[in-house]
């Protein structure tokens, strides 16, 4: 078991989690590569064995999904605990929390991490915020309009870029999540090009995660469809009962289609 040094300060121990991580092979990384879109320079995490390095352990593995899109995770240390994407703050002294940073300092891919699917690639970002305290964002209470701007008896305007794609910082209670129980990190790609993260419980539904986005999203038509990403070719998920362990969702990417 990994024990904490209680006389340690914080700023220590991310030190020694990222200087172990090195020394397993993890590799420096620069701030272009949170970007997902930006094509990377190292090969993400494939099969089973999978390190922060990209490398393979031996073992039985998995040929990489090369249709798949990768699902990519960041885990942020701050100087009051750690997250994980978007998610909430994680104790270090948490013993919960015990077999996620050991896999971190053995340069390991942490197995909640891992999709229910091994053969779609994983990338892991590890991130130094710790000298920073986390602290929750506030409820977004409005969407800001994006395109073009028209006035009355004006021409049409030309369109406007299509707008980049961002990720955003989801509410922890916004999807009901009951952190005492095991959850699930799903990114959801909306058809606008938002990434969202959001936490769910493995007994919560495809109808919850309907719900979230309808929260995130309140002026937009319920008609759309919710594809899950992980499978190939994507399946529709069409049973709104469904709950997210059985439909295949641990870790998973759903995208919308309107």
């Amino acid at each position: 078991m990994m024990v904490q040094d209680p006389n340690k300060k914080k700023g220590e121990i991310v030190e020694d989690l990222f200087k172990k991580a090195k020394e397993h092979g993890a590799k420096q990384g620069r701030p272009e590569d949170l970007n997902p879109t930006t094509e990377r320079q190292y090969q993400p995490f494939a099969g089973q064995g999978r390190t922060l390095s990209g490398d393979v352990r031996p073992g039985p593995s998995l040929q990489a999904n090369a249709h798949a899109d990768p699902l990519a995770h960041t885990i942020t240390f701050w100087s009051n605990g750690f997250t994980v994407d978007d998610g909430p703050l994680r104790s270090f002294d948490d013993e919960a929390n015990v077999p996620f940073l050991r896999s971190i300092a053995r340069g390991e891919c942490p197995k909640e991490l891992e999709p229910a699917d091994r053969s779609v690639p994983v990338t892991v970002n590890m991130v130094r915020k710790d000298h920073e305290e986390w602290k929750p964002q506030p409820t977004p209470k409005y969407v800001p309009f994006a395109g073009s701007g028209r006035t009355l008896g004006s021409a049409a305007s030309p369109p406007s870029p299509t707008p980049a794609e961002s990720t955003e910082q989801v509410p922890v209670d916004g999807t009901g999540v009951d952190d005492s129980r095991p959850t699930t990190s799903i990114q959801v790609r909306l058809a606008d090009g938002t990434r969202m993260v959001a936490q769910f419980n493995l007994d919560q539904t495809v109808m919850d995660i309907r719900h979230f986005i309808d929260m995130a999203r309140p002026g937009s038509t319920g008609s759309y469809t919710l594809m899950n990403a992980n499978d190939f070719p994507p399946k529709p998920l069409t049973d709104p009962s469904a709950t997210i362990e059985s439909a295949n969702l641990l870790n998973a990417v759903v995208n919308q289609r309107m």
